[in-house]
């Protein structure tokens, strides 16, 4: 019998080994499902309508360690997220597309031509296209988000 305890020890690991990896498994898939939709979401050029959580962008961004973070783009809009921290110097080039910023967290100033226009959480500022602006004195962290319109004018 003694000769039989090794191989009694070893298949009993091996029963427990096998019974943890597919509960594991098994809990992995449940997980999965409670998180992921039922729902398959339709080709981004098919959806109609798409939401998002301002608070989850600002994570994503600040993963990203990039300054702006693009979320939505269409034909005629596009959207993202660009934060700039105190004191940054901000270096956007000229834009082709009309452009519009909410100010979500903050306090600067946007020079927008040879204006400068005070902006704080819920500033909403338009910039026509072609026009050289960019935020300066930022005196807290900014994060905005940012519009563009690719749409033809209408005038």
């Amino acid at each position: 019998m003694k000769k039989y305890i090794p191989w009694i020890i070893v298949i009993c690991l091996a029963i427990g080994w096998f019974v943890d990896t597919n509960i594991s498994t098994t809990r992995a898939e449940i997980e999965s499902r409670a998180t992921n939709s039922s729902v398959k979401k339709p080709p981004e050029k098919d959806r109609v309508w798409e939401a998002f959580e301002v608070s989850e962008l600002i994570a994503k961004r600040k993963k990203s360690r990039r300054w702006y973070l693009p979320f939505l783009k269409r034909p005629t809009l596009s959207m993202g997220l660009y934060s700039l921290p105190k004191g940054a110097t901000d270096k956007q080039p000229i834009h082709d597309e009309d452009e519009v910023y909410y100010i979500e967290n903050g306090r600067a100033i946007l020079r927008v031509g040879q204006d400068d226009q005070p902006v704080k959480k819920g500033s909403i500022i338009f910039v026509k296209r072609g026009i050289r602006h960019s935020f300066h004195s930022i005196k807290e962290p900014l994060d905005v988000l940012v519009f563009f319109s690719s749409a033809k004018p209408t005038d």
